[in-house]
């Protein structure tokens, strides 16, 4: 599920990203119910269920007993509705049960955390490399989200992907790049002739590599363009981020442990993920500096 990452020659655990959505998640939900009220209604299928159909509309006891043999008696449907009453979840009326804005509450809190965890487990390749220092990751925007990795036998996939975004018709371009690629980075810098605005930020291993490459240091000489400047950090990243058009955004990252050296990228055009990233990319433009070309 990636709730935990190890290090490779310690027993040292920690929790990564997904964890720390699941475990934020779990707080909020026992905010609104006890543990013995979470044993109740988590017993059986059929008890969430009938707290989802007191939300939909008024329940008598006979309404959930059928022939199936998986049915509850009428007597345990009968005794669950009085537990959700004591609970202030419903209350009786013209001999049937109706929500509460309390039972409204619950299943809110309990599908959340249902959503979240489905999420965790469907997007485990990117939070097990996001960081955990990004807590304020919008975890509820992440089922509209693209999930890309890339494997030991498709190292490409998210190059690929990377590539797919590369439209002309953007307009507005900014990028924080901890991994280097001169093909992502060629394709991008050819936009820049077609009119596009571009601005990026290199963390310390990017632009050591472009340093050492001839044939990637025309990257760092911001002169050719006007709408063109590139910038770079004295640290080393391990997150990604591209901004398009503040229309989408695609989020990066990999860690350096275990087979997490492979990259995974989400791609969204969920305004809460579009401002989180900007957010992040803002904080990290304050502290990067001009880059400078070794023939100047």
């Amino acid at each position: 599920m990636g709730l935990l990452n190890q290090a490779s020659d310690t027993d040292e655990y920690w929790l990564t990203a997904g964890g720390h959505c699941i475990l934020d998640a779990a707080e909020r939900w026992l905010v609104e119910v006890t543990q013995e009220q979470l044993a109740d209604l988590t017993r059986s299928e059929w008890t969430l269920e009938l707290l989802r159909t007191l939300q939909a509309r008024p329940v008598a006891p006979g309404d959930m007993v059928s022939d199936c043999p998986q049915s509850p008696s009428h007597t345990t449907v009968w005794r669950t509705l009085q537990a959700f009453a004591e609970y202030g979840w419903c209350e009786s009326s013209s001999n049937s049960y109706h929500l509460l804005p309390a039972g409204k509450r619950t299943l809110e809190a309990y599908e959340e955390l249902e959503t979240i965890a489905e999420q965790v487990i469907a997007k485990a390749p990117f939070l097990q490399r996001l960081s955990p220092r990004w807590s304020d990751f919008p975890t509820h925007a992440l089922p509209e989200a693209n999930l890309v990795v890339s494997k030991p036998d498709s190292p490409g996939l998210v190059v690929e992907a990377a590539l797919k975004l590369c439209d002309p018709r953007i307009k507005n371009y900014r990028s924080l790049i901890s991994v280097y690629s001169p093909t992502l980075f060629r394709a991008y810098y050819r936009l820049l002739s077609m009119g596009m605005s571009g601005e990026g930020i290199i963390d310390t291993s990017v632009y050591e590599k472009i340093v050492q490459n001839e044939e990637m240091q025309y990257l760092l000489d911001t002169s050719s363009y006007e709408h063109y400047d590139l910038l770079r950090l004295d640290e080393r990243l391990t997150l990604g981020i591209a901004l398009y058009d503040d229309q989408k955004v695609a989020i990066g990252t990999y860690n350096e442990i275990g087979d997490g050296q492979h990259t995974a990228i989400i791609v969204s055009s969920h305004e809460d993920l579009i401002e989180w990233g900007t957010n992040i990319y803002n904080s990290y433009r304050q502290r990067a500096v001009r880059t400078e070309c070794p023939s100047d």
